[in-house]
């Protein structure tokens, strides 16, 4: 009977066989790392989160105890509001690096143009001729402006301002709530209203109104989709959290960060 033969390679084919599996072995390697490279990279290196009270923005990190200190974003915008300085830290989220700090408290920033107050708010060098609780810059021609209906009333209206004719503003919203917040995300209007009488918070979008159970201080856009979000307060039992919002549902986030870039 003769010998069965498995192996015939010579010595050369088999190093070569050798030096294949190695390569094979390594590119393997490569790939796994590429792929959870994301997930494994250093703590904050690419993300924008809040855990507790650290603020992480790519590489820098904060203590951020709430007010009178404020965070916003007006994608593709993050500021961080450091009221006592004053100074409002800009980050531009789409190139991950930090776009220029001002000494000032902004109300909002975008595309270089910013709104802050005085005796009375201004875009840039223009004179609103409101005081704005909140601002949004919607485009250089409209600024959103919560304001207050009287300075001896805690009321207070949505309202829309042209700053080359400010004396024509419009009235957008009003409601018999308290507005918090506003934002435009996708062409959508968002506002964020508590009723302080019956203790109950409220999300409207393009006027249509839905309870929440925690106050809105700010609805944002992270990867195309509106989230709002709560920081810490007495509203809300010194919590934080923030939510999805998506098919008319308001839909909570797991975990102990508040994610605002990822």
């Amino acid at each position: 009977m003769k010998d069965v033969h498995l192996n015939k390679l010579d010595a050369s084919q088999r190093r070569l066989l050798q030096y294949g599996v190695i390569l094979i072995l390594v590119l393997f390697l490569v790939v796994y790392f590429f792929v959870n490279w994301k997930d494994t990279s250093p703590v904050g290196k690419n993300k924008v989160y809040l855990e507790d009270n650290q603020l992480h923005i790519f590489d820098d990190t904060y203590t951020f105890n709430g007010y009178p200190d404020r965070i916003l974003v007006h994608y593709p915008y993050f500021l961080l509001i450091q009221a006592n300085k004053p100074l409002t830290t800009i980050y531009n989220l789409e190139s991950q690096q930090k776009e220029k700090e001002i000494n000032d408290i902004l109300l909002d920033y975008y595309d270089e143009n910013i709104v802050y107050n005085r005796k009375e708010t201004y875009f840039n060098d223009k004179n609103l001729g409101q005081y704005c609780d909140v601002a949004f810059i919607k485009d250089s021609d409209e600024i959103l402006c919560i304001t207050k209906q009287s300075r001896n009333f805690v009321d207070n209206r949505l309202i829309s301002i042209n700053p080359e004719m400010p004396n024509l503003w419009k009235r957008v919203y009003e409601s018999d709530n308290l507005l918090t917040s506003v934002s435009v995300i996708n062409n959508n209007l968002y506002v964020g209203e508590i009723n302080f009488e019956a203790k109950q918070n409220y999300l409207t979008v393009n006027e249509q109104v839905t309870p929440v159970e925690i106050p809105v201080n700010m609805v944002y856009e992270m990867g195309g989709k509106p989230y709002l979000v709560s920081f810490k307060s007495e509203l809300n039992d010194n919590t934080q959290s923030y939510y999805l919002i998506e098919n008319g549902r308001i839909m909570k986030q797991e975990g102990n960060r508040i994610y605002f870039f990822k």
